[in-house]
């Protein structure tokens, strides 16, 4: 009896050995000869497999080269411009009226200046586009810009500063359209940033007109003209630094000037624009004279 129960537990011993096996198997869905070493060696060839394919997969290249936008170059040139309008639009009439001038010249001076605001943009852009060089036109404008004011130094007569006054100003407001150009073409891929390039501008200006402002308390105003300059200068030189831009060439059907013109919009632009410095005229020209008058220093 003794040998008869240690067979029957010897027995039970080996089925459930074979029982865990066949459980084993069928859990995992292989053949009953399934061991875990097999799943240790899936591992490793699903790693291979990952491995090699991270090594030989490269991503398809974009067609175009990106540039880095050389943001504080456009952002030194918006500064000083704008810094030069701060030192002349408040106080230039200031510093006519000191010279002898009365206010019709005063205001026949600044319809010069403005004049050559229509003329001189058209023209450049003209040079600009059979160039395709915007740079080397806004470097020679801010350059003679900045040398012709310094005529203001040695003249004398309402004659000769009308012939100053065009010389300079045409060449000061043939610079910046062009140059507007040339950072939306830096910014054609990211047009989000030019805000925050022009806000330089801005700064310029309101740091211009309160130091120009302070200085002038304590010194006289004859001295407003080699401000000036200085400022048309470091334009001059902060144009030298700037890149020039890709042009880029769209083929698209050229469309007429005076169809462009008679677009509803382009009308409503140019109403805009017009009634914008018929304010601007009587703000610029006249208002420091009033203030003047008033007794501000």
């Amino acid at each position: 009896m003794l040998r008869y129960g240690k067979k029957i537990l010897k027995d039970e011993n080996i089925n459930q050995r074979t029982s865990s096996k066949k459980s084993t198997s069928q859990f995992f869905g292989f053949c009953p000869h399934f061991n875990l070493r097999y799943l240790r060696d899936l591992a490793y060839i699903q790693l291979f497999v990952f491995f090699v394919a991270k090594k030989t997969y490269r991503p398809k290249q974009q067609a175009t080269r990106i540039i880095k936008l050389p943001y504080w170059r456009l952002s030194g040139f918006y500064f000083f411009y704008f810094a030069a309008v701060g030192c002349f639009s408040p106080y230039w009439n200031l510093y006519l009226k000191d010279t002898g001038f009365n206010t019709a010249q005063i205001g026949e001076l600044y319809a010069i200046f403005m004049g050559t605001k229509i003329i001189a943009p058209n023209l450049c852009g003209w040079l600009a586009d059979h160039t395709r060089k915007s740079m080397p036109v806004i470097r020679f404008a801010s350059l003679l810009a900045a040398v012709v004011s310094a005529a203001f130094f040695y003249i004398h007569g309402y004659f000769w500063f009308i012939l100053a006054t065009a010389g300079f100003s045409f060449f000061w407001h043939a610079g910046l359209p062009q140059f507007e150009a040339v950072t939306l073409l830096h910014l054609s891929a990211e047009p989000h940033r030019y805000s925050k390039i022009r806000l330089w501008g801005s700064i310029g200006f309101i740091a211009a007109v309160l130091g120009v402002g302070y200085f002038l308390d304590y010194e006289p105003i004859g001295l407003l003209p080699i401000m000036m300059t200085s400022l048309l200068g470091l334009t001059a030189l902060s144009s030298l630094i700037v890149p020039e831009a890709k042009h880029i060439i769209h083929n698209v059907q050229q469309t007429g000037i005076w169809q462009i013109i008679k677009k509803p919009e382009t009308i409503a632009f140019f109403t805009v624009g017009l009634l914008l410095q018929i304010a601007h005229s009587f703000y610029y020209v006249f208002f420091s004279l009033y203030l003047k008058q008033l007794n501000y220093s």
